[in-house]
C-alpha cells in the first residue's frame, strides 16, 4: 500500500463518468473497465460474508405483469427471466438473469410501477411470494451502509459499516483505511444512481457470474422505496438449487395508491416449485390467516 497514493486514485477513479464512456453495457466492456480500474487500484475490496441460514429464513418478493404471462401454473413465468429476454439492469447485463427478490412485498410492488409514467397506471400484477431452502452457508455481497439506509433497515446498513470498517482496521493503516471506506462507499453508490447501471451491473457480474469471486446474493438498497427496504439479486445456480416458490397471489396496484393495493382472493399454490392448486378465497378469515402467514406484518 505504501506504494500508492490512494487519495488520487480514488478521486481518479470517482472522476470517471462510466455512462458516457461506455454507451452499451454488455459483457465485451468489463474487459475494458477491468483494465481501466485496476490501472488506477491493483486491488478491488469487497468482503463477501457468510451468513447462516437461519439469517435467511423470512419470505422474499416478486412481481410480475399478469397479463405478461402465458402459464399461471408454470414456475418458470415467476423466476428469472430466459436469456434472450434478458436486459441491462442494476445487478445484471443482457443475457445474463440473476433472481431479482425484495424483502418487502411493497417494495417488490413499488420496484416495478414507479417506473410507469402515466400516474393513472392501473394493472393486474402477479406478486410471488419466495423462501430460501438451503443446507448449508449463504455467501453474501452486502451494499448497505448508514448513508444508503433508512428506517427500518438501517440498522443492516449502520452493521455492514461497522463491519467494513473493523476490517480495514486491522488490515490496513489509519490512512491507508480511511480511503478504502470511501472507495466501499463509491462501489456501494454505484447501486443507488438512477438510470445509470454500467459500474453497478460490472460489479454484480464479477460476483454472481466470475467463478473467481462467485458469491450466492447481493444485496443492496431499493430505490424506489427511498432507501427505507433492500433488493437481493440471487445468482443463477443458487436460485435453481435453493430458492422456493410457495404462492402467487393477483393483485391490482394503482400508481397513486400504491400504499394499499387491493388483493384478490384468487391464489396459486406451489410446492418443491412445481404448481399444486389454485384457490379463490372467498373467506376473510381465511385469507386473512393466509396473509398472515406471507406478509406477516407487512402492508401489503
Amino acid at each position: 500500500m505504501t506504494n500508492i497514493d490512494l487519495k488520487k486514485s480514488l478521486e481518479k477513479i470517482k472522476s470517471i463518468n462510466w455512462k458516457k464512456k461506455f454507451k452499451n453495457v454488455d459483457e465485451s466492456i468489463f474487459e475494458e473497465i477491468n483494465q481501466i480500474y485496476f490501472s488506477i487500484f491493483p486491488f478491488f475490496l469487497i468482503p463477501s460474508q457468510l451468513y447462516n441460514t437461519e439469517q435467511f429464513n423470512g419470505n422474499y418478493y416478486r412481481v410480475r405483469p399478469y397479463k405478461e404471462i402465458k402459464n399461471h401454473h408454470s414456475f418458470s413465468e415467476y423466476s428469472y427471466p430466459p436469456h434472450e429476454f434478458v436486459k441491462n439492469q442494476r445487478a445484471n447485463i443482457k443475457n445474463h438473469p440473476v433472481l431479482y427478490l425484495s424483502l418487502h412485498p411493497k417494495t417488490s410492488v413499488l420496484e416495478y410501477i414507479v417506473n410507469q409514467k402515466d400516474d393513472s397506471y392501473n394493472e393486474l400484477l402477479s406478486l410471488s411470494v419466495w423462501n430460501v431452502n438451503c443446507d448449508r452457508d449463504i455467501r453474501v455481497i452486502n451494499l448497505l451502509n448508514e448513508k444508503t439506509t433508512k428506517g427500518a433497515t438501517s440498522f443492516l446498513g449502520l452493521h455492514n459499516t461497522q463491519s467494513f470498517k473493523e476490517y480495514t482496521e486491522s488490515n490496513f493503516n489509519t490512512k491507508d483505511s480511511k480511503y478504502l471506506i470511501e472507495l466501499y462507499q463509491y462501489f456501494i453508490n454505484s447501486f443507488c444512481v438512477k438510470n445509470d447501471h454500467i459500474f453497478s451491473s460490472y460489479i454484480a457480474h464479477k460476483y454472481l457470474y466470475t467463478n473467481e469471486h462467485q458469491v450466492d446474493v447481493l444485496i443492496y438498497p431499493s430505490l424506489a422505496q427511498d432507501n427505507t427496504s433492500i433488493n437481493l439479486a440471487f445468482n443463477k445456480s443458487f436460485s435453481d438449487k435453493y430458492l422456493n416458490l410457495k404462492r402467487v397471489y393477483v393483485i391490482n396496484s394503482f400508481k397513486k395508491e400504491v400504499e394499499s393495493p387491493t388483493i384478490y382472493g384468487d391464489v396459486k399454490f406451489f410446492k418443491d416449485n412445481e404448481f399444486e392448486k389454485e384457490m379463490i378465497l372467498d373467506s376473510y378469515t381465511k385469507m386473512y390467516s393466509l396473509l398472515n402467514i406471507d406478509f406477516g406484518d407487512s402492508i401489503i
